[in-house]
Protein backbone atom coordinates (compact mmCIF):
# COMPACT_ATOMS: atom_id res chain seq x y z
CA UNK A 1 0.00 0.00 0.00
CA UNK A 2 1.64 3.47 -1.05
CA UNK A 3 1.54 6.77 0.93
CA UNK A 4 2.31 9.60 -0.05
CA UNK A 5 1.80 13.41 1.87
CA UNK A 6 0.36 15.92 -0.80
CA UNK A 7 0.05 19.79 -0.50
CA UNK A 8 2.38 22.86 -1.11
CA UNK A 9 3.61 25.79 0.80
CA UNK A 10 1.12 28.18 2.43
CA UNK A 11 -1.41 25.21 2.05
CA UNK A 12 -2.87 22.34 4.29
CA UNK A 13 -1.30 18.38 3.85
CA UNK A 14 -3.57 15.72 3.60
CA UNK A 15 -1.95 12.09 3.81
CA UNK A 16 -3.07 9.30 1.31
CA UNK A 17 -3.06 5.73 1.08
CA UNK A 18 -3.89 3.85 -2.34
CA UNK A 19 -4.71 0.36 -1.63
CA UNK A 20 -5.49 -0.03 -5.34
CA UNK A 21 -5.12 1.94 -8.57
CA UNK A 22 -8.64 2.80 -8.39
CA UNK A 23 -9.49 3.12 -4.41
CA UNK A 24 -7.54 5.74 -2.06
CA UNK A 25 -7.55 5.98 1.43
CA UNK A 26 -7.62 10.22 2.54
CA UNK A 27 -7.26 12.14 5.57
CA UNK A 28 -8.33 15.38 5.87
CA UNK A 29 -7.42 18.76 6.81
CA UNK A 30 -6.77 20.57 10.00
CA UNK A 31 -9.59 23.08 10.72
CA UNK A 32 -8.58 26.62 9.16
CA UNK A 33 -8.59 29.37 11.42
CA UNK A 34 -8.55 27.66 14.48
CA UNK A 35 -6.02 29.64 16.40
CA UNK A 36 -8.76 32.49 16.27
CA UNK A 37 -10.12 32.97 20.08
CA UNK A 38 -12.77 35.55 18.13
CA UNK A 39 -14.07 33.08 15.77
CA UNK A 40 -17.49 33.20 15.31
CA UNK A 41 -18.58 31.25 12.14
CA UNK A 42 -18.06 27.56 11.98
CA UNK A 43 -18.10 26.04 8.06
CA UNK A 44 -18.42 22.37 7.86
CA UNK A 45 -18.23 20.49 4.80
CA UNK A 46 -18.27 16.84 4.22
CA UNK A 47 -14.41 16.13 3.26
CA UNK A 48 -11.90 18.23 0.40
CA UNK A 49 -11.80 17.30 -3.06
CA UNK A 50 -9.45 14.73 -5.25
CA UNK A 51 -8.64 18.45 -6.46
CA UNK A 52 -8.16 20.17 -3.03
CA UNK A 53 -6.31 17.24 -1.54
CA UNK A 54 -3.79 17.99 -4.84
CA UNK A 55 -3.77 21.72 -3.91
CA UNK A 56 -3.62 21.42 -0.26
CA UNK A 57 -6.20 23.73 -0.32
CA UNK A 58 -9.80 24.22 1.04
CA UNK A 59 -12.13 24.47 -1.50
CA UNK A 60 -9.31 24.44 -4.25
CA UNK A 61 -11.67 23.25 -7.30
CA UNK A 62 -11.21 26.11 -9.38
CA UNK A 63 -15.13 26.05 -10.35
CA UNK A 64 -16.12 25.55 -6.58
CA UNK A 65 -18.05 28.26 -5.18
CA UNK A 66 -17.12 28.83 -1.67
CA UNK A 67 -14.06 31.19 -1.85
CA UNK A 68 -16.40 33.78 -4.99
CA UNK A 69 -19.26 33.54 -2.33
CA UNK A 70 -17.31 34.72 1.12
CA UNK A 71 -15.72 37.32 -1.44
CA UNK A 72 -18.77 38.68 -2.49
CA UNK A 73 -20.24 38.51 0.71
CA UNK A 74 -17.65 40.75 2.23
CA UNK A 75 -18.41 43.24 -0.72
CA UNK A 76 -14.27 42.55 -1.98
CA UNK A 77 -13.26 41.02 -5.29
CA UNK A 78 -11.53 37.71 -5.34
CA UNK A 79 -10.18 38.88 -8.90
CA UNK A 80 -6.08 38.15 -8.68
CA UNK A 81 -6.20 36.62 -5.08
CA UNK A 82 -4.21 33.77 -4.09
CA UNK A 83 -5.03 31.36 -1.41
CA UNK A 84 -3.45 32.94 1.12
CA UNK A 85 -5.69 35.61 0.88
CA UNK A 86 -8.16 33.88 1.04
CA UNK A 87 -6.91 32.45 4.26
CA UNK A 88 -6.29 36.16 5.60
CA UNK A 89 -10.36 37.11 4.78
CA UNK A 90 -12.06 34.30 6.46
CA UNK A 91 -9.60 35.14 9.63
CA UNK A 92 -10.42 38.41 9.38
CA UNK A 93 -13.94 37.54 9.20
CA UNK A 94 -14.13 35.36 12.14
CA UNK A 95 -14.67 32.15 9.74
CA UNK A 96 -13.66 28.57 10.31
CA UNK A 97 -13.58 26.22 7.67
CA UNK A 98 -13.44 22.59 8.56
CA UNK A 99 -14.87 19.07 7.30
CA UNK A 100 -17.31 16.27 8.73
CA UNK A 101 -15.30 13.66 7.87
CA UNK A 102 -11.87 13.30 9.13
CA UNK A 103 -10.72 9.98 7.03
CA UNK A 104 -12.24 8.36 3.92
CA UNK A 105 -11.93 5.81 1.24
CA UNK A 106 -12.74 7.21 -2.38
CA UNK A 107 -12.11 6.52 -6.00
CA UNK A 108 -13.13 10.61 -7.33
CA UNK A 109 -14.48 13.85 -5.63
CA UNK A 110 -18.77 12.75 -5.49
CA UNK A 111 -19.76 12.67 -2.21
CA UNK A 112 -21.91 9.37 -3.41
CA UNK A 113 -19.02 7.78 -3.89
CA UNK A 114 -17.47 8.92 -0.66
CA UNK A 115 -17.38 6.10 2.19
CA UNK A 116 -16.65 8.24 5.60
CA UNK A 117 -14.17 5.77 8.02
CA UNK A 118 -13.78 8.71 10.83
CA UNK A 119 -15.75 11.74 12.12
CA UNK A 120 -13.88 14.96 13.43
CA UNK A 121 -14.82 15.53 17.13
CA UNK A 122 -16.75 18.84 16.32
CA UNK A 123 -18.36 18.14 19.63
CA UNK A 124 -14.74 18.84 21.41
CA UNK A 125 -14.12 21.66 19.01
CA UNK A 126 -16.88 23.42 19.73
CA UNK A 127 -16.28 23.29 23.46
CA UNK A 128 -12.70 24.41 23.15
CA UNK A 129 -14.36 27.66 20.85
CA UNK A 130 -17.23 29.23 22.68
CA UNK A 131 -17.07 31.69 20.36
CA UNK A 132 -18.53 29.65 17.62
CA UNK A 133 -22.08 31.79 17.40
CA UNK A 134 -23.54 29.82 13.83
CA UNK A 135 -22.30 26.72 12.32
CA UNK A 136 -22.70 26.46 8.39
CA UNK A 137 -23.43 22.77 6.91
CA UNK A 138 -22.09 23.20 3.14
CA UNK A 139 -24.40 20.36 1.13
CA UNK A 140 -26.16 17.83 2.31
CA UNK A 141 -23.54 15.06 3.37
CA UNK A 142 -22.56 17.90 5.75
CA UNK A 143 -26.11 18.44 7.31
CA UNK A 144 -26.31 14.31 7.48
CA UNK A 145 -22.86 13.57 9.04
CA UNK A 146 -23.93 16.51 11.18
CA UNK A 147 -26.70 15.01 12.49
CA UNK A 148 -24.61 11.86 12.79
CA UNK A 149 -22.94 13.81 15.12
CA UNK A 150 -25.27 14.55 17.62
CA UNK A 151 -25.60 11.10 18.70
CA UNK A 152 -22.10 11.66 20.32
CA UNK A 153 -22.65 13.01 24.05
CA UNK A 154 -20.06 15.46 23.72
CA UNK A 155 -21.85 17.35 21.08
CA UNK A 156 -24.89 18.50 23.63
CA UNK A 157 -25.39 19.88 27.26
CA UNK A 158 -28.03 17.92 29.03
CA UNK A 159 -31.24 20.34 29.11
CA UNK A 160 -34.65 19.96 29.95
CA UNK A 161 -35.85 18.22 26.98
CA UNK A 162 -35.69 14.76 26.37
CA UNK A 163 -32.91 13.60 24.09
CA UNK A 164 -35.09 11.78 21.37
CA UNK A 165 -37.14 15.13 20.88
CA UNK A 166 -33.73 17.21 20.58
CA UNK A 167 -32.85 15.09 17.86
CA UNK A 168 -35.63 14.87 15.96
CA UNK A 169 -36.53 18.68 16.10
CA UNK A 170 -32.93 18.71 14.64
CA UNK A 171 -33.76 16.67 11.88
CA UNK A 172 -36.95 18.52 11.25
CA UNK A 173 -35.47 21.68 11.11
CA UNK A 174 -32.48 20.76 8.61
CA UNK A 175 -34.20 18.13 6.60
CA UNK A 176 -34.18 20.88 3.87
CA UNK A 177 -31.85 23.31 2.31
CA UNK A 178 -31.89 26.67 4.04
CA UNK A 179 -33.20 25.18 7.25
CA UNK A 180 -32.31 26.64 10.55
CA UNK A 181 -32.25 25.13 13.96
CA UNK A 182 -31.15 26.19 17.06
CA UNK A 183 -29.14 23.85 18.80
CA UNK A 184 -27.88 23.97 21.94
CA UNK A 185 -24.40 22.57 21.48
CA UNK A 186 -20.91 22.06 23.92
CA UNK A 187 -22.83 24.56 26.39
CA UNK A 188 -24.19 27.19 24.31
CA UNK A 189 -26.98 27.67 21.99
CA UNK A 190 -25.68 28.22 18.43
CA UNK A 191 -27.54 28.28 15.83
CA UNK A 192 -27.35 25.58 12.54
CA UNK A 193 -27.68 26.29 9.04
CA UNK A 194 -28.06 24.24 6.19
CA UNK A 195 -27.10 25.52 3.07
CA UNK A 196 -26.93 24.38 -0.43
CA UNK A 197 -22.86 22.88 -1.37
CA UNK A 198 -20.88 25.09 -3.08
CA UNK A 199 -19.75 22.89 -5.73
CA UNK A 200 -20.19 23.55 -9.09
CA UNK A 201 -22.65 20.56 -10.01
CA UNK A 202 -26.07 22.45 -10.83
CA UNK A 203 -29.28 21.32 -9.51
CA UNK A 204 -33.01 22.57 -10.37
CA UNK A 205 -32.97 24.54 -7.66
CA UNK A 206 -29.46 26.04 -7.35
CA UNK A 207 -27.76 26.19 -11.04
CA UNK A 208 -25.94 29.15 -10.21
CA UNK A 209 -23.68 30.97 -7.82
CA UNK A 210 -26.15 34.20 -7.49
CA UNK A 211 -28.85 31.36 -6.37
CA UNK A 212 -26.79 29.94 -3.59
CA UNK A 213 -25.42 33.28 -2.23
CA UNK A 214 -28.80 34.52 -0.76
CA UNK A 215 -28.31 31.95 1.63
CA UNK A 216 -24.94 31.80 2.63
CA UNK A 217 -24.94 35.79 2.76
CA UNK A 218 -27.85 35.17 5.59
CA UNK A 219 -25.72 32.46 7.18
CA UNK A 220 -22.49 35.17 7.17
CA UNK A 221 -24.62 38.17 8.37
CA UNK A 222 -22.29 40.42 7.51
CA UNK A 223 -23.29 44.12 7.59
CA UNK A 224 -21.55 46.77 5.63
CA UNK A 225 -20.55 48.61 9.18
CA UNK A 226 -20.26 45.38 10.48
CA UNK A 227 -17.19 44.17 7.88
CA UNK A 228 -15.72 47.75 7.80
CA UNK A 229 -15.19 47.33 11.16
CA UNK A 230 -14.13 43.92 11.58
CA UNK A 231 -11.80 44.36 8.73
CA UNK A 232 -10.20 47.53 9.82
CA UNK A 233 -9.77 46.46 13.45
CA UNK A 234 -7.60 43.15 11.96
CA UNK A 235 -5.46 45.42 9.93
CA UNK A 236 -4.78 48.00 12.85
CA UNK A 237 -3.71 44.83 14.98
CA UNK A 238 -1.40 43.75 11.91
Amino acid sequence: MASVSRGSRDSHTSRVSCVSREICLFEGFPALGAENPAARLLVLGSFPSVRSIEKGEYYGHERNYFWPILFSCAGQSIEGKSYADKRILAAELGVVIWDLARSCRRANSSDSELEVLELNDIGAFLEAHPSIARIGLNGGLAAALFLKTLDLDAMRTSGPEPRGAYLRDARHALASIGGVARLRLAGRERGVYRLPSTSPVPTRRFRTMEDKRALWADFYDFGSGQISRTLKKSRDVH
